[in-house]
């Protein structure tokens, strides 16, 4: 998938900055790795003046006669998109595969959608009990981190701001590239997006995607591992960028950039923009890594066979080469401690950038990061009890006691900011803190080089639940 905001980041990132610059070939353009920085482009349209007649159009000559006749039928040849840009899709489908190393296996079909037909498709998935039981987890999640109001209607927003804001598609179920287009000419912004999503088709063709992306992964194993592919098409969505696209449409395309409006979901929670860019941005800067080791595709398309298993070795390559893997983290059964009525909602995985999101909602980019940094694992387990109250506890280890005491420090400092009122420190002892405010509790220990987070609405729930963690 192709995300707008994405888009931006490549194609504005990497320009050459003098116009006597000779052309780059299309391994140079690798030869620097994105600068990403989250803003947002629209597709590119082409100016008003360069609209054109619909194609295809043949209107029959009127009857001499004196005697008015009905309207006489005229006949109609409707040239579909994928037709019409045939030898564009072609050349940029043959600039990928040789840019990319990955040989075509089957042709793939390109489908235009208008932005209407996009959001009626999307609807329609989001109906599916899958992603809707999804969705509803995740809005649970975010209500109880404090990143989304309980108020907001989370589906609409995902919605939105996936019908507003991709800008193409691939589906591995249907192997089929869907390109997001109001014109049936593609200009720079579709063409930079069909190189994206072609890379996608190489990938799934060699590798396998629905396996590669399978539904056995905890929520950071999936981000991490979207990384990768996002990544990789993004890369090659730069170098097509490069080399194919001219400085005017690259001019044009950022005059557009200046009437959109942010990102829905970034708008609603700029922490959840965090998460959303995340494949692209860092997956960038990761592939560009093992490409860059690899002097080629060589640890790229091992990468696919093992892949990245957290955030943090996506934002961190060194550990992924050192195959730093993450410590696996187990949590109580939390049903005794709070008694009836309650139901676990879910149980993940936060990871280093689940962690980093969190945190600068209401800190800083720099000491969110030092927060976040020396991640070594998280488990949570989210509880409600159906009457909108809910108990989150996230127990997480780090690299050293070092890094877990400044984890403490930073999250300490967080929720003495979060934008919920002025908590009241109820207890401040070494290695334990506790504050009450506006009828809810936070919990925060640390001991060795572990630290346990309890989110509760009340203080008599976070001790009982309290008490299912005898080691802090």
């Amino acid at each position: 998938m192709c995300v707008l905001g994405a888009l931006v980041v490549v194609v504005l990132a990497n320009r050459i900055p003098s116009p006597d610059a000779p052309a780059a070939e299309p391994v140079a353009a690798l030869e620097t790795p994105p600068e990403p920085t989250p803003t947002l482009v629209p597709r590119a349209q082409p100016p008003v003046g360069d609209a054109q007649p619909p194609l295809g159009t043949a209107t029959l000559p009127p009857v001499d006669t004196a005697t008015p006749r009905p309207p006489t039928p005229t006949a109609t040849l409707v040239v579909p998109p994928d037709v019409i840009n045939r030898d564009k899709i072609g050349q940029i489908t043959s600039y990928v595969a040789s840019l990319r190393g990955l040989k075509p296996l089957r042709d793939v079909p390109t489908v235009f959608l208008s932005q209407d037909q996009l959001r009626q498709k999307l609807e329609a998935e989001y109906a599916e009990e899958r992603l809707s039981s999804a969705l509803d987890r995740d809005r649970e999640l975010y209500v109880a981190l404090d990143l989304l109001s309980p108020t907001v209607d989370f589906r609409k927003i995902v919605l939105d701001s996936a019908a507003q804001g991709v800008a193409g598609f691939y589906t591995p179920d249907e192997q089929v590239i869907y390109v997001i287009a109001e014109s049936v000419n593609m200009f720079a912004g579709e063409e930079i997006v069909y190189a994206h999503e072609y890379t996608h088709a190489l990938q799934d063709q060699h590798f396998g995607m629905k396996r590669f992306l399978g539904t056995d992964m905890n929520a950071d194993q999936a981000i991490a591992a979207r990384a990768l592919a996002e990544g990789d098409a993004t890369l090659i969505m730069g170098a097509y960028e490069y080399t194919n696209i001219s400085d005017s449409e690259i001019e044009y395309m950022a005059y557009r950039a200046a009437f959109v409006k942010r990102e829905v979901i970034d708008a609603a929670s700029p922490a959840l923009g965090v998460l959303t860019f995340f494949p692209y941005l860092q997956g960038a800067r990761f592939v560009f890594t093992l490409w860059a080791e690899g002097r080629g595709w060589s640890k790229v398309d091992a990468a696919y066979n093992a892949p990245p298993a957290s955030s943090e070795q996506v934002m961190h390559p060194e550990k992924y080469l050192a195959h730093d893997a993450p410590r696996a983290v187990t949590l109580p059964d939390l049903e005794g401690p709070l008694g009836g009525g309650w139901h676990e909602v879910d149980r993940n995985t936060l990871g280093e950038i689940g962690l980093l999101a969190w945190l600068m909602d209401h800190l800083d980019q720099a000491t969110a990061a030092e927060g976040a940094a020396g991640w070594g694992g998280d488990s949570y387990t989210l509880w409600t009890d159906g009457q909108g109250h809910q108990v989150l506890a996230i127990k997480s280890v780090w690299d050293t006691p070092g890094e877990a005491a400044q984890f403490y420090q930073v999250f300490g400092d967080y929720v003495t900011r979060r934008s919920l009122g002025v908590p009241q420190l109820t207890l401040d002892e070494a290695g334990r803190r506790l504050w009450e405010y506006d009828g809810r509790a936070t919990f925060l220990a640390r001991a060795g080089d572990g630290v346990l987070i309890v989110l509760a609405p009340d203080r008599a729930t976070l001790d009982r639940v309290r008490g299912a963690f005898p080691d802090f």
